[in-house]
């Protein structure tokens, strides 16, 4: 097969090898020498030319589609469009679609189908935009569109990857929830901060494509259960600087003075209603941040109270919000600058404040392992210095008492240590005898001076002898 200029692609013979492109004779891995040196069949190499051509310059002016690539009719056993998915119960709804679990017949998989609540108008217009931008958004933390199409009553829909877990909005009401009856916290601080960077690298790569969400929020971000991070609802995105990312739609469907977003993630640009960039977003993050720092928002309240308060007041900073909980300085200071009313003043890349975030969770990294060592060490003092009581003899035993004259040293004594210890106790023995000795003559032989005579009062007292001047 071949691509013959701008017309349909056609099945011709395989030409030889002096006419094929080299570039499609490397993709093949073919040698210079031909086809049957190489040990590959002439249909790679045939594949490989129509790659190449399909891939080079003038692709997208030649109009290629798959269905001009089919040579025969679609196998018997797959389906065609929403006929090959079978809806299994509904996942959840947003502002403009549905989302469904189903099961792909020809994959064989799950997948979440997502179908637009409205046909026609603007509606089905900024679905199929948030499909297309989800499609070019390749990320580890956006979920990727696998097929968008029409169902049999016409209504557009799209399929994506099924992200099992929880949202962080869950999250952070389960963290409420522990606080409230003293519970402790199942997310700590550095493991919230881990999931922030990686929401944070998400949208900091939608900015380097020049798509702004427009609406970040912990309920937009689902956590799988093996640490996946992904965020989810492009459905008010914008591409605000044309490049890699491109959609049918030649303006923006936002009416000049309309809000979109959610009144608590609003940045005060966008509580005005005025154009937008990668800007809103980090008050956005800034706003998530706070969250996690605090789990309280900046500001709370009905939804205008909340809007106005993103436009006028300054946020409470974090430390002095929850004292108790020993907000670290460094997520302090890059939180509020996120949180500031003109954009200039903000980081101005989502890539600035993830690095914030990520240096603090290195150093934190670091000074774990610092107390780990330290805990380590202080335990094996402890151990050696229970081994040594162990070892050490009872107080005021024979072993006992040598040990303290002669010290606590486990060494073996010499033979004239062990004359000069023999000869220490000896006359430690026979002092303690002339001691028992005297004490006992002392008690049996009372001098004559001391004679028992009776007082008046019938008590005894010892007489005694004048003395010279007396």
């Amino acid at each position: 097969m071949a691509v013959d200029g701008d017309g349909p692609i056609q099945a011709r013979s395989p030409a030889p090898d002096s006419d094929r492109p080299t570039k499609a004779r490397e993709a093949a891995g073919l040698k210079a020498s031909g086809d049957s040196a190489s040990g590959h069949s002439a249909d790679a190499l045939t594949m490989a030319s129509v790659v190449w051509q399909m891939e080079g310059p003038g692709a997208r002016e030649a109009g290629v589609r798959l269905n001009d690539l089919a040579e025969e009719e679609p196998l018997p056993e797959l389906k065609m469009g929403a006929e090959k998915y079978e809806v299994i119960g509904e996942l959840g709804e947003g502002g403009m679609g549905k989302v469904y679990l189903a099961y792909d017949h020809d994959l064989k998989r799950r997948v979440a189908l997502k179908v637009v609540k409205k046909t026609g108008g603007e509606f089905a217009r900024r679905f199929l935009e948030e499909a297309q931008v989800m499609a070019q958004l390749q990320h580890p933390n956006i979920v990727p569109v696998h097929e968008v199409g029409l169902t049999a009553n016409g209504r557009p829909y799209y399929t994506m990857d099924v992200v099992r877990g929880q949202s962080l909005s869950d999250v952070l009401k389960e963290l409420v929830e522990a606080e409230r009856h003293m519970r402790p916290l199942g997310w700590p601080l550095a493991r919230r901060m881990q999931v922030f960077v990686q929401m944070g690298q998400a949208v900091a790569y939608a900015h380097a494509k020049g798509v702004v969400h427009r609406d970040l929020k912990p309920l937009n971000v689902m956590l799988g259960g093996h640490g996946e991070v992904q965020v989810m609802d492009w459905g008010l995105s914008k591409v605000f600087r044309k490049g890699e990312v491109e959609t049918e739609l030649e303006k923006s469907l936002t009416k000049p003075g309309y809000l979109v977003g959610t009144p608590s993630y609003m940045a005060p640009e966008q509580a005005r209603g005025k154009e937008v960039d990668q800007r809103a977003d980090i008050y956005a993050l800034g706003v998530m941040l706070y969250e996690l720092l605090t789990l309280r928002r900046p500001f709370e309240g009905e939804p205008m109270e909340v809007v106005a308060a993103h436009i006028k007041e300054e946020p409470t900073p974090p430390r002095q919000r929850v004292p108790e909980r020993q907000v670290p300085l460094e997520l302090e200071a890059a939180c509020l600058k996120a949180l500031r009313k003109r954009p200039e003043d903000r980081q101005q890349g989502a890539e600035a404040l993830v690095a914030e975030v990520q240096t603090w969770l290195e150093a934190e990294a670091d000074r774990e392992r610092r107390r780990e060592l330290a805990n380590a060490k202080a335990e094996e003092g402890r151990a050696q210095l229970e081994e040594g009581r162990r070892l050490r003899p009872r107080r005021g035993s024979r072993a006992g008492s040598r040990l303290r004259r002669k010290g606590s040293s486990s060494r073996p004594r010499t033979e004239p240590e062990k004359r000069r210890a023999s000869w220490s106790e000896a006359r430690a023995a026979w002092s303690r005898r002339w001691r028992r000795r005297l004490v006992s003559m002392t008690r049996t032989q009372v001098p004559e001076s001391f004679s028992r005579t009776t007082t008046t009062t019938g008590s005894r007292r010892p007489s005694r002898e004048a003395t010279p001047w007396e």
